[in-house]
């Protein structure tokens, strides 16, 4: 790039052209110019994606792009003085274009969007690659037609051609020419098509809401084939047999919405629900999100940030205002209205759904000494804003709102009670839960700068704490009287004379839990429809004996564990099976602490038999007592459950743990477990966290390094300070020398600078796109058993290079900055892997063979694309599979690493085959991601993004397990069980033959 650095002084633009090499990205959001020296797109439209593309060639000058673009251009060193001679190759020394062809689609052909399209401007257009590595050149037209896509839906071929016709840029190409140009963008993979219309086949099951077309509908369908293609929506839902076996809640998931008086009759013939006969689930289950914080409250159970519950039987009631489809079948009221009770509202986001904790709240409160708070107070169930909000429009007097604070919702319940204030400025407002702060100086800061939104707050367990303060309230309302306040344990509040923040001592621990109503089992929940039930929240437990730093289980760490009823919490579960809540999440700080939770997992999995319910569950297991957990996991898989657990490490390195204070499982027990989980085929990952005390760039290099070593997908979470954590103590905070940005997050300490903590980002970014997406797997094993290159290693000088000359390998370099947002192939995997290839040669000082390139062409055949079919088989000259399962033997019986029995070039040739894509990575699974960059809430990019396409090489991701289809699961399978008989000595006694055979038969019913 030269003089033409961010501060250098711009030429005029008459002088300047784009950069050889600039990636532009189409997506669902429009179109993105990518700068390589940046990780922001550029949003663009389409008259400046023409100019540029026509500066690039010399047809045209970059003074026609817009200012405010040739500015962010600038600014990231994305244009450069013109030169004698425009390079017009933008992937090596010189650019091989497929001649375009024109042949037309069939008339009445139906045009659907392939995912994002990436491409590279230059020689005047936009250069693509398709799969097998052809290249062509799009130009004005061409990226003309892709505008024209409605990117949520199809349109018919013949609409796109007739706008494209009407522009100036078209009006003098024939339609044969175009239609021609939209079967090219066809054959590259870049746009989908369809020999017929859909208008009688209705939306996509499942996108109605989102208002996309599913990419996990059929594939385009090739030019020559005769027979009629399937819809673009997907595949049809259940036939009326199915659905009549249906229970009547879980039959409206595949009907449209009814009338709300329709939905509420057949809500009470389901009740009670008799076993319905269910249907096998599909894969397509909502991922539960890993609990990073935990709850207090208002509320006291540990809940996730993620999608939560809903519930019971319910009495009439009157017209719900809100018309939210399926949130409602009775008013969030119970029983008739009684002039001058002080309504007590429990909002939720409808987008995350109800919360146990909010339940938990008003069944106490509502139950209390008899019902005598119901004297003062109408508790209302729990409801979404606008419904709080309709109703207090007619109202008069004071009203309180309870606030159950998470990462994800505390600015949420901020905002609505100041909308609530605007209507009736008498609200109160009560906040609890994990993100209210409850040290002295932070809870200060809450309070005095949120005055007109927040009046007391609670800390530890709500239920009680709040039941009082509404006592202490009811008589002087609106007003507060610090007198009645003072005396209630557990809260915080500012003295409304004099300003000054009022502590009462902290509550003791609530100690038998069944003193509790369960608001699943009382009716708290009653009032809620289908899209009420996301995902249900469970506790059997609360408290932790541990006391990890970073963690606030509710504010119970280095707690005594005390349980609820074995009998209440499996009677809560039948409540949400028996209604056909798919989605689930056993709220327990460890589960497996407790040999009772075997008994637990075996009644889910009852109830999922009879049931169909649930699809999914998500737990965190016990930190250091492992006896239970193999089992509970297994019953669960076995059960065709998927499971959402990880082996969490946070951090391997000991200076890190001592100043977490947490103590780690010993490796040999921790690789030991794992291979127990590889033996009983059930899903495994591991956990680490980016940014705790303690950390350094290194260790966090070897945290990745052992995941790698061990073949142990790891998510990496960045470190939150959450308000009443340990780590938040300002006396911890001074000795670690902690720094926290705007957003909560933990970006400095003694051991690492901020500038160290955006490196270690750079590399899980690096570690999640080549490991966990799996786009450079193999090559770093290669290259560290044969080469010596440790996969850390490589990770650290493709991300130096990165930011060192970005320009250099540009598309490893995009993947790298962009990849967590269009997570679609960089203009071609072909033009991909030669990069790799020219990396591992000048970078890492690998020598060029045969089997650097049989690696490479592995790599990319194992990689998703628009287009492909499968089965489908490539020949290699080595076998790779038999060289990475030599060296995992190891894995499957200790636990510990290993090396191949030779290098690559001691193994034969062999073929290689995909079986198939039972997850759809080349359609649903090549995607953009909206969240990636939202550090408070980790994206399912982070959690579980992959291209696991079935081969012999297939990853044990939850979703791939669960999915049931995978040919190459049941392989491994079979081959890890043979090693493990091999070596009996080797392998603990917990996988006996008739796990082992449950395994194999549940394997075997799917496979092809």
């Amino acid at each position: 790039m030269g003089d033409m650095s961010g501060t250098a002084e711009r030429p005029d633009s008459d002088d300047l052209v784009p950069v050889d090499r600039l990636i532009l990205v189409r997506s669902v959001a429009g179109w993105d110019i990518t700068p390589a020296a940046s990780t922001t797109p550029i949003r663009v439209d389409l008259d400046t994606v023409i100019a540029m593309a026509r500066a690039t060639g010399g047809a045209g000058s970059i003074g026609d792009v817009p200012a405010d673009v040739l500015e962010q251009l600038h600014a990231t060193g994305s244009l450069q003085r013109r030169r004698p001679t425009v390079a017009a190759s933008p992937t090596g020394p010189t650019l091989e274009l497929d001649e375009p062809s024109w042949t037309p689609l069939p008339a009445d052909a139906w045009i659907f969007p392939a995912g994002a399209v990436v491409g590279q401007f230059g020689a005047g257009g936009v250069v693509v690659e398709s799969f097998d590595g052809h290249r062509t050149l799009l130009d004005a037209v061409d990226v003309t037609l892709l505008d024209q896509l409605d990117r949520r839906a199809g349109r018919s071929a013949a609409d796109i051609i007739d706008d494209v016709r009407g522009a100036p840029i078209g009006h003098h190409l024939d339609r044969d020419e175009l239609s021609g140009r939209l079967r090219r963008l066809a054959a590259m993979g870049r746009v989908r098509w369809y020999p017929h219309t859909p208008e009688t086949d209705g939306p996509a099951r499942g996108t109605e809401d989102r208002g996309e077309v599913s990419e996990s509908a059929a594939r385009p369908v090739p030019a020559d084939r005769s027979a009629p293609a399937a819809s673009p929506a997907t595949p049809p839902g259940p036939s009326a047999a199915e659905l009549a076996a249906m229970s009547p809640l879980r039959r409206l998931r595949h009907q449209p919405f009814p009338g709300r008086a329709t939905l509420k009759a057949v809500y009470r013939r389901a009740r009670p629900l008799g076993p319905p006969g269910l249907p096998e689930a599909g894969p397509d289950a909502i991922v539960p999100a890993t609990l990073d914080e935990t709850v207090g409250p208002t509320g006291s159970e540990a809940e996730p940030p993620a999608r939560p519950a809903a519930e019971p039987a319910a009495q009439p009631a009157a017209t719900v205002m809100v018309e939210e489809p399926g949130l409602y079948l009775d008013d969030p009221r119970v029983g008739p209205a009684v002039p001058g009770r002080i309504p007590v509202y429990a909002p939720f986001q409808t987008e995350i759904g109800v919360i146990l904790s909010l339940g938990m709240l008003t069944a106490y409160a509502r139950q209390v000494d008899g019902g005598r708070l119901g004297t003062h107070y109408e508790i209302r169930r729990p409801e979404d804003a606008a419904s709080l909000l309709a109703d207090l429009e007619t109202r008069d007097g004071p009203a309180i709102i309870l606030c159950s604070n998470y990462v994800w919702s505390v600015e949420f319940n901020l905002d609505l009670v100041r909308q609530a204030r605007t209507i009736n400025p008498d609200v109160i407002a009560i906040h609890g839960g994990p993100h209210t702060p409850k040290y002295e100086a932070d809870c200060l800061d809450f309070l005095t700068s949120n005055r007109d939104a927040a009046h007391i707050t609670v800390r530890g367990e709500g239920e009680i704490t709040l039941s009082e303060v509404l006592s202490a309230l009811a008589p002087t309302l609106p007003q507060i009287d610090p007198a009645r306040l003072e005396m209630v344990e557990g809260i915080s509040f500012l003295h409304p004379s004099t300003g000054e923040m009022v502590t009462t001592p902290d509550r003791d621990r609530v100690q038998d839990l069944d003193t509790l109503p369960s608001p699943y089992l009382t009716g708290e929940f009653d009032h809620l429809g289908p899209s009420g039930l996301l995902q249900m929240i469970f506790e059997s437990n609360r408290g932790c004996p541990y006391g990890c730093t970073f963690c606030d289980w509710g504010s119970m760490t280095l707690s005594r564990v005390r349980k609820f009823d074995l009998d209440r919490v499996i009677g809560e579960m039948a409540w949400a099976a028996e209604r056909g809540a798919s989605n689930w999440v056993l709220g327990d700080a460890n589960v497996g602490i407790m040999s009772r939770d075997v008994t637990i997992a075996r009644a889910i999995v009852d109830l999922r038999d009879r049931f169909g319910a649930p699809e999914s569950i998500g737990v965190n297991v016990a930190k250091n007592t492992t006896k239970h957990i193999t089992e509970i996991i297994q019953t669960l898989t076995e059960g065709k459950i998927a499971v959402h657990t990880t082996l969490a490490l946070q951090s391997r390195d000991e200076h890190t743990l001592d100043s977490v204070h947490r103590q780690n499982i010993s490796t040999d027990h921790y690789v030991a477990l794992a291979a127990s989980f590889r033996r009983a085929g059930l899903p495994i990952q591991a956990d680490f966290m980016l940014g705790l005390p303690g950390q350094t760039v290194d260790s966090f290099s070897a945290d990745l390094q052992f995941a790698f070593d061990h073949d142990i997908p790891a998510r990496v979470w960045l470190t939150q300070m959450l308000p009443n954590a340990p780590m938040n103590d300002p006396a911890y905070r001074v000795e670690h020398g902690i720094v926290v940005n705007a957003d909560g997050l933990v970006v400095g300490t003694n051991s690492y600078t901020e500038a160290d903590r955006e490196l270690m980002k750079r590399l899980r970014h690096a570690y999640t796109v080549l490991e966990r997406f799996g786009t450079a797997r193999i090559l770093m094993r290669y290259l560290q058993w044969d080469h010596g290159v440790p996969g850390s290693t490589f990770l650290r000088e493709l991300v130096r290079v990165s930011d060192d000359d970005p320009e250099r390998y540009p598309l490893a370099n995009w993947m790298l900055r962009y990849f967590d947002l269009f997570a679609v192939a960089p203009m071609g995997w072909r033009s991909f892997y030669d990069e790799m290839r020219r990396f591992a040669i000048r970078d890492l000082g690998v020598p060029h063979t045969a089997d650097l390139d049989t690696v490479l062409d592995l790599q990319r055949f194992l990689m998703p694309d628009h287009g492909r079919s499968f089965p489908d088989a490539i020949a290699l000259d080595r076998d790779i599979p038999a060289y990475l399962e030599s060296a995992r033997r190891s894995l499957w019986t200790t636990g510990h690493a290993a090396t191949p029995d030779g290098p690559l070039a001691s193994y034969g040739p062999t073929v290689f085959t995909i079986y198939g894509d039972p997850l759809d990575r080349c359609g649903g699974g090549m995607r953009t991601f909206a969240e990636t960059r939202n550090e408070k809430r980790t994206d399912s990019f982070w959690m579980s993004g992959h291209f696991e396409l079935d081969s012999p090489l297939t990853q044990r991701f939850a979703e791939v397990v669960a999915a049931g289809g995978y040919r190459g699961l049941r392989q491994q399978l079979e081959r890890g069980i043979a090693l493990s008989a091999v070596d009996p000595d080797a392998v603990p006694v917990e996988l006996t033959t008739h796990a082992r055979a449950l395994n194999l038969s549940r394997s075997s019913r799917s496979a092809p």
